[in-house]
């Protein structure tokens, strides 16, 4: 039986939105800094490109190495931090709905976690900002551990429950997915894109809405309190 959900938060509890990357400039504009559309593709390169294997965890060093190898200078020492801030500050103006009211149902019959793959500090202040934080018992965040899709990652984040207690709630079939399945975790697929699985990417249900989690795992509890039954007078 289910005990424990763990959500990723981009495009899973909060929708991110390609114009949030504007808020680059708000950073080169305080810094004084030159800046140019061709500034924004490199910083967002390296971003897409940090999870590609070659790094384990999230520091502001590798993050920080890696963007001024690929703009080929220094930043000033404050950028990071300037960064981070303005990135706690992208939000919608609330959360979606459908969120609120699955999260408010959720968190009475099951334990709720984040475990996601970016920095602490703008991630809490993300989550503080849209009052989701309130629905999480930890907030795992991996600039700390090893990041998705590392077993350890998904170790960590289960705490004291057992992988087959614990479900993944994700979008990315490379982080969420591919690492739940790795870890011998329970995995649910949000596909908000139409993508296909492939035949190796076993998950415990496919969602395209935020709300469908609902009645996904109430069938899950539902067929396991019917598998105890029969057990029971067989």
């Amino acid at each position: 039986m289910i005990k424990r959900i763990i959500f990723d938060i981009d495009n899973t509890l909060i929708d991110w939105k390609d114009e949030y990357w504007n808020s680059l400039k708000n950073v080169f504009d305080e810094l004084k800094l030159p800046y140019s559309n061709e500034i924004r593709a490199k910083i967002q390169y390296v971003v897409d490109n940090y999870e590609d294997g070659t790094n384990i965890t999230y520091t502001e060093e590798l993050m920080m190495n890696a963007i001024e190898k690929e703009l080929g200078y220094k930043l000033p020492p404050e950028f990071f931090e300037t960064w981070i801030h303005y990135l706690g500050l992208c939000v919608p103006e609330k959360a979606a709905d459908e969120v609120v009211y699955t999260l408010q149902y959720l968190k009475q019959k099951y334990d709720l976690v984040v475990l996601s793959n970016w920095f602490k500090k703008s991630q809490d202040e993300r989550l503080k900002r849209l009052g989701l934080d309130k629905y999480f018992s930890a907030i795992y965040m991996t600039e700390n551990i090893p990041m998705k899709p590392n077993k350890e990652a998904f170790e960590i984040a289960k705490g004291k429950y057992e992988f087959y207690e614990c479900v993944m709630v994700g979008d990315s079939l490379k982080t969420d997915v591919a690492g739940a399945i790795n870890a011998n975790m329970n995995v649910i697929f949000y596909d908000r894109n139409n993508l296909k699985l492939k035949q190796d990417e076993h998950v415990m249900a496919t969602i395209h809405k935020f709300d469908e989690l609902t009645d996904i795992l109430w069938y899950t509890r539902l067929n396991i309190y019917q598998i105890k039954i029969c057990a029971k007078f067989a």
